[in-house]
C-alpha cells in the first residue's frame, strides 16, 4: 500500500516533468533504462509501469521512488 500523498495516478506528469527538467528526451531516458522508447511514452500517457520498473526509473532519473509517486 502506498503511503499518504503517494499515487501512481500522478506518475505520468511527474515522470514527464522530471525527464524534461533533466534535459532528457524519451529516447535518452530509454537508453539509460535499456528499454524501448515506446515504454517511456506509455508511462507518460498513463500506463503504469511494474513496481520493479519504478525502481529502475528512480535510478535512471537519480531520484527516490517516493519522488516519482508524489502528488503533482
Amino acid at each position: 500500500m502506498l503511503s499518504s500523498g503517494m499515487s501512481v495516478r500522478n506518475l505520468p506528469r511527474t515522470l514527464y516533468l522530471l525527464r524534461v527538467s533533466q534535459g532528457l528526451s524519451q529516447a535518452q531516458l530509454a537508453e539509460r533504462m535499456r528499454c524501448p522508447r515506446q515504454h517511456i511514452s506509455r508511462w507518460e500517457i498513463g500506463r503504469p509501469p511494474k513496481v520493479r520498473t519504478l525502481l529502475r526509473l528512480s535510478e535512471a532519473l537519480r531520484v527516490r521512488v517516493d519522488v516519482l509517486l508524489r502528488m503533482a
